[in-house]
């Protein structure tokens, strides 16, 4: 049964504990049988779930910063309410909000709240609430850090005043993270644990503070947008107040004033603007594009669209990537232009993109040859690098650095590196440097840094500029590099290298996990079995799969069974063959196995499923599916698995199939699964009993279940005596 399966291990003092199993069949010398072996890869598979939920938050992080960047000034605060359900449901918080100090900074209100279902709202009660009433909390949020409390209970006596406020709201846990505005704290981000206590991983932290500086963004948009409507006066009474790059721009395009984010982010004075036409800080390949936009603009202000992104260039000669914001002052045909600098933000996303790609192609590869090319691939393709890069230390006195994967501008570059670590100049290199120091090096500036001097005229001559160079470590020793080239100088920054060394390290991971694998295929091949051990090994490992859900589940624990021994009988009755019968066995032992994947607090909740709970629920025929999928088992016991919900009018799921078109073995599975569901017991009710169950079976017969299966299910039981337990 090749493939990966979890089971139950047992430790010494003889008690069990999940773990995860690799399944694989060789084929004797002789080539009489197959012979199955069994390796414990719990650690991989949690990391890949690791690696998965990293791609899932990332993915949300990306989502949440391109809405905003896309939105529409007036629909902010609902984009910002959206923000809190979507953080709010994934982190499976209880309550999700934002409180806004006041102009003067003396009062916090509670102006966004998003709570999960069953969850009273609370803004109602905190509005006006004096900065001076919660002294320890006001003092940890000015350290610009976020607040995390995993258990209120705990406090100390210095945050009396917070403590009670926080019981009478009944919070059990909470994670608050400040809102900064140019170094100003003008409120907070937080979410609450009140039904339990609760532990909020690193990673979700992060994401946490980075969805916290894009709604700082956006909330300085919409004040910008609401002193815009509010007067004409606006261009001069605020002008040098909108906390973005701001321009002044007449009918024959040029510059007539900027304000002074203009000289902080672009480092031109107002005194080198005199006379300048708009066209000189725009990319050449943009201009065309930007004066017929100022031209119909003039015509028709509705021609033309008042936001967009493009860019523009510094004095240094460097691109600035933003975003656009234009308008005519009224009664003129002079244009207003707001430039909101999401330069780090850019570098950011392509580095978030990169990372998730980068995660997904671990997660794919087989081989190590292609992990490495195909993350290389996507840090150039996704990530927008120049070139990336993936160098081993070989063995030996020299210790040289041979380069085995690379994508990007090479161009020869990389044979040329000649990197061996006992050399006095090649060796201290910022490759070098990073193997021996195990730690990241940035080259800002090839032409500046003295340690890249032995490379600096090839590096030059293919257009790249600086680097970030990332050792790749396992076991606290280091044994290869990641190096990611650019084309522009001083292009990485704090929050991009943190985001690259996290892909590192993964990539490290990826790496020495797939080595151990590969050690793992070569020693089974060393311990060949007879055909019999096989046979026991296969059942047992469905036998475990089965009891893995029913551990999870206890309310449901044996339904599976239940249902496979009925399943059986009805097959027998309608005549069908030992080896189908054997094969719907098995399927009914594994036909819910796709429920490991629910989160079990959604599988015992006593009460009735919401709908999207219920959706939640419907996805366990498709994961069962893919679970089992790979698994070469003698009958079809993975559609079996994905089919078990359908029903014979299309009215079931997750295909909708209808007739002919499900499996004969499903169809059995079909009526056997609500017969054996209905007599038991569940968290949401009572047991209903057989004879509730054989009338639903009855009064559906021929529009949700196969007649000739109903009718062998009801003789069964009707006729011939046949019991469930």
């Amino acid at each position: 049964m090749p493939g990966s399966h979890e089971t139950l291990g047992q430790r010494k003092d003889g008690s069990n504990f999940p773990m995860s199993v690799e399944v694989k069949n060789i084929l004797l010398q002789d080539g009489v049988a197959n012979v199955t072996f069994v390796a414990d890869i719990t650690p991989r598979k949690q990391a890949e779930a690791a690696l998965e939920r990293q791609v899932a938050s990332q993915a949300l992080l990306l989502e949440v910063s391109k809405d905003f960047n896309s939105i529409v000034d007036y629909n902010i605060d609902a984009m910002i309410n959206i923000t809190l359900q979507r953080i709010g449901e994934f982190d499976h918080n209880d309550r999700s909000y934002i409180f806004l100090s006041s102009e003067d900074g003396s009062t916090m209100s509670n102006t966004y709240e998003w709570c999960a279902e069953g969850i009273s709202s609370e803004m109602v009660n905190l509005q006006d609430i004096p900065v001076n009433m919660n002294p320890w909390w006001v003092e940890k949020l000015q350290t610009q850090e976020y607040l995390y409390i995993p258990r209120v209970a705990d406090l100390p006596s210095a945050a009396q005043a917070e403590k009670e406020a926080l019981q009478a709201q009944f919070i059990q846990s909470l994670l608050v993270v400040p809102l900064l505005l140019e170094g100003k704290i003008i409120g907070f981000m937080g979410c609450d644990s009140i039904r339990n206590e609760k532990i909020w991983p690193k990673e979700n932290i992060i994401i946490l503070e980075s969805v916290a500086q894009t709604i700082v963004k956006a909330l300085q948009r919409k004040r910008f947008a609401r002193a815009l409507a509010a007067s004409e006066s606006y261009y001069r009474t605020i002008f040098e107040n909108t906390g973005a790059v701001t321009l002044i721009i007449e009918e024959d395009m040029s510059i007539s004033m900027v304000n002074s984010e203009y000289e902080k982010v672009l480092g031109y004075t107002k005194e080198d603007l005199k006379g300048r036409k708009w066209t000189g800080a725009i990319p050449a390949g943009m201009v065309d594009k930007m004066i017929e936009y100022h031209r119909l603009r003039r015509i028709d202000p509705g021609s033309a669209p008042l936001q967009y992104e493009s860019q523009m260039i510094d004095k240094k000669g460097k691109i600035r990537e933003g975003l656009f914001i234009v308008d005519i002052i009224p009664g003129t045909k002079t244009s207003v232009v707001t430039f909101v600098d999401l330069t780090e933000y850019k570098r950011t996303d392509r580095a978030l993109k990169a990372i998730s790609a980068g995660n997904v192609a671990m997660i794919q590869a087989e081989k190590e040859y292609d992990l490495l090319e195909s993350v290389c691939q996507r840090i150039v393709e996704v990530g927008g690098y120049s070139l990336a890069w993936v160098g081993y230390v070989q063995a030996g006195s020299e210790q040289k650095v041979q380069p085995v994967a690379y994508a990007g501008k090479d161009y020869g570059y990389l044979n040329k590196l000649n990197i061996t670590l006992v050399d006095p100049k090649r060796g201290r290199g910022p490759t070098g440097t990073a193997i021996r120091t195990g730690q990241p090096v940035v080259s800002r500036n090839f032409k500046n840094d003295p340690s890249f001097k032995p490379w600096v005229k090839d590096a030059l001559r293919r257009g790249l500029k600086s680097s970030m160079t990332i050792p790749l470590m396992a076991d606290n020793q280091t044994f290869g590099v990641l190096g990611i080239f650019s084309d522009e100088t001083d292009y990485f920054d704090s929050k991009e290298e943190e985001l690259l060394i996290e892909m590192a390290n993964n990539l490290a991971y990826a790496i020495t996990s797939r080595r151990a694998r590969d050690n793992c295929d070569r020693a089974t091949l060393e311990l060949a079995k007879s055909l019999e051990k096989m046979q026991r090994i296969l059942m047992q490992a469905v036998t475990s799969l089965g009891t893995a859900l029913d551990i999870r589940d206890p309310y449901t624990a044996g339904h599976q069974k239940g249902v496979g021994r009925l399943a059986a009988a009805i097959a027998q009755e309608m005549g069908f063959t030992e080896e189908q019968i054997e094969g719907i066995t098995v399927a009914g032992n594994l036909h819910d196995i796709g429920k490991i994947k629910v989160p079990s607090e959604i599988l015992t909740k006593p009460g009735k499923l919401s709908d999207i709970e219920f959706e939640m629920i419907k996805t366990h025929s498709q994961a069962g599916y893919e679970i089992i999928k790979e698994i070469e088992f003698p009958w079809p016991v993975a559609e079996i698995i994905l089919q078990h919900h359908e029903r014979m009018d299309g009215s079931g799921y997750p295909r909708k199939l209808a007739g002919e078109e499900i499996l004969p073995e499903a169809r059995v599975m079909a009526v056997a699964d609500v017969v054996e569901a209905m007599a038991s017991h569940r968290p949401y009710r009572p047991a209903l009993g057989v004879d509730a169950a054989l009338d639903e079976i009855s009064s559906n017969r021929g529009k949700l279940y196969d007649d000739d299966v109903a009718d062998a299910c009801l003789r069964l039981f009707r006729e011939k005596g046949f019991q469930l337990y």
